[in-house]
């Protein structure tokens, strides 16, 4: 991509987004929903075995556990959402769109999961649906103007994303089709951060996860000039400062780099002093690099954070 399609500057404020769709999913947890999960013995200890039902809130269930019954063979638990993250995620979507000028009721969709515990995937039946629903708002897009920003802003994986999309083979099919979706309705330039956990993580770059299987595959479908941004750790998805760089001018096949690498005690000062402005940066409350980096070449981003140490 080039300077004529995004203006970079590092002296402004803004990055002015160019003519087209942004287009982010978020989460959406059922508040005051209760799961019932059943455990089972292994080996002394209670292990979960499925999650069985939804419990019934307005019933009158809470959470609790089954009093342990040493004859017993199984037990419930019921166990009641955290509906915070959903909040953070739905709320740095809509503040992503309204920084770049988009309306947030046009361009964040938020998606209905189901899954009660989704750092364990949540509950396997209600995946499908969600990427259902996904593909539905994708194939309902127009195809112009193109689709210029595609973001996942959600709980992440190695190997994927909470809504179902992943790079294992019980998953390819409706990934693959996401894909196709993708390449279909988007610029060959297209900007695709994951503002999530871990899809970037692992050893030679992140090569062969999440962002990596993303990358080399929608180059495949023709997005000759594609970048995305993904994490290697958990932890806050818009302000996690652990971001690698996976673009598509025939890296194909070669992992991610380093926005910032990372600098640990034993670096020059000048380094560890760049990587820790930058997670200050990101940070920020009334600082805006966390929405503006995507449209960055990493070259600028550390011109930028460096022109914070003077």
């Amino acid at each position: 991509m080039s300077e004529n399609d995004f203006h970079i500057a590092v002296d402004s404020p803004n990055i002015m987004v160019p003519s087209g769709q942004i287009v982010i999913f978020t989460p959406r947890y059922n508040k005051n929903h209760l799961w019932v999960a059943e455990l089972v013995q292994r080996n002394g200890e209670w292990v979960h075995r499925d999650w069985i039902r939804r419990g019934d809130w307005d019933g009158g269930e809470n959470d609790h556990t089954d009093p342990p019954d040493p004859d017993a063979d199984h037990r419930h638990v019921m166990s009641r959402r955290n509906p915070g993250d959903a909040t953070y995620f739905q709320n740095s979507g809509r503040a992503f769109c309204r920084f770049h000028g988009y309306d947030p009721d046009e361009s964040a969709h938020i998606i209905d999961n189901g899954a009660p515990d989704i750092h364990n995937e949540g509950d396997h039946r209600e995946q499908n649906p969600m990427m259902d629903d996904v593909l539905d708002i994708m194939d309902s897009l127009p195809s112009s103007p193109p689709i210029r920003v595609f973001a996942f802003i959600c709980h992440g994986f190695n190997h994927g994303v909470q809504f179902g999309f992943s790079k294992r083979p019980n998953r390819t099919q409706k990934t693959n089709r996401l894909m196709d979706l993708i390449a279909e309705k988007s610029a060959h330039d297209l900007i695709m951060p994951i503002y999530g956990c871990s899809t970037a993580e692992g050893p030679n770059g992140g090569e062969g996860n999440f962002a990596d299987y993303l990358r080399d595959n929608l180059i495949n479908r023709g997005i000759t000039h594609i970048q995305i941004d993904g994490h290697t750790i958990a932890g806050r998805a818009i302000e996690c400062p652990y971001v690698r760089r996976f673009t598509g001018q025939g890296n194909a096949g070669q992992g991610g780099e380093w926005i910032i690498e990372p600098q640990g005690q034993n670096v020059p000062a000048d380094d560890r002093a760049l990587w820790l402005k930058w997670k200050e940066l990101l940070l920020e409350r009334h600082y805006n690099l966390k929405y503006r980096f995507p449209f960055m070449s990493s070259d600028a981003i550390r011109a930028e954070v460096r022109s914070h140490l003077d």
